[in-house]
């Protein structure tokens, strides 16, 4: 997609919710995995497209517990000379699969970080990030794909993954500038099933025909073992649409895609 955003999600947690005036088709994927298509004539956030998948997934689960995995948007727009642009057809699509609910671990109290171990942790991920995106920028999707925590690996297939990187490459055009943003370290956040480090960490990239692509990994490590991704999203405005928008219309997609030097 020429401006849209693909993101992959494992630790997501989401409630149901209701929305009106939107479809939501369901095909099955394999015997334990769907793919929801919801279409809107308005534009939704990525959390409330969620939520309107969550009661389909739950149902389709039959008693299991729905794992969201990757997800892409794509919303058509006409644009006008001035003013706002105008939503024609707004489409969410998420990849779930279906998993027999876990008891809660008991959890022993949160460990605390030294300033120096934050400090190592936090250039060990800036130097994992810059890795995972050069090679993805070269064209090596073998050592990036390993990158990728095992549980994003069955959710998004190695094709499949690579072909939307590809895609994008295709669109984008060489990449110009841009790296780590910067990096937020949480230690055993108790929303998430799995103890251990997390370190979110956003970057922004300056392409041939991309202006501004900003994007998240969260690397995780769980006792010695190393950091591997679990949650990837990124989102792009391409030099054609930019070239249409005003510099407010730009700044709000910067804000949407949470670029790091928008907040």
């Amino acid at each position: 997609m020429a401006r849209g955003a693909e993101r992959l999600i494992v630790i997501v947690l989401c409630a149901p919710l209701v929305l009106a005036a939107e479809t939501i088709d369901l095909v099955p994927i394999s015997s334990d995995s769907y793919r929801a298509t919801l279409a809107s004539e308005v534009t939704l956030s990525v959390a409330d497209a969620q939520r309107g998948v969550w009661a389909t997934a739950v149902d389709a689960c039959r008693g299991r517990s729905p794992r969201y995995g990757r997800y892409q948007f794509e919303s058509n727009r006409e644009i006008a000379t001035s003013g706002a642009s105008r939503v024609v057809d707004f489409q969410f699509v998420q990849d779930f699969d279906c998993t027999d609910e876990l008891d809660q671990p008991v959890r022993d109290e949160p460990r605390t970080l030294s300033a120096e171990e934050r400090t190592q942790i936090e250039a060990h991920t800036r130097e994992l990030t810059d890795r995972y995106l050069t090679s993805i920028a070269g064209g090596d999707y073998v050592a990036a794909f390993a990158e990728l925590a095992d549980a994003m690996q069955r959710v998004t297939p190695r094709d499949e993954w690579q072909r939307g990187k590809e895609e994008f490459r295709h669109v984008a055009g060489a990449k110009v500038s841009g790296g780590v943003a910067n990096v937020v370290i949480v230690v055993d956040p108790p929303s998430v099933n799995e103890p251990g480090v997390y370190a979110s960490v956003d970057y922004e990239l300056t392409y041939e025909r991309v202006p501004f692509q900003c994007g998240n990994v969260v690397w995780y490590q769980r006792d010695a073992s190393a950091f591997r991704i679990v949650r990837e999203e990124s989102g792009y405005l391409d030099e054609a649409l930019a070239s249409q928008l005003s510099k407010s219309q730009i700044a709000e997609i910067r804000r949407q895609y949470g670029c790091a030097l928008s907040r």
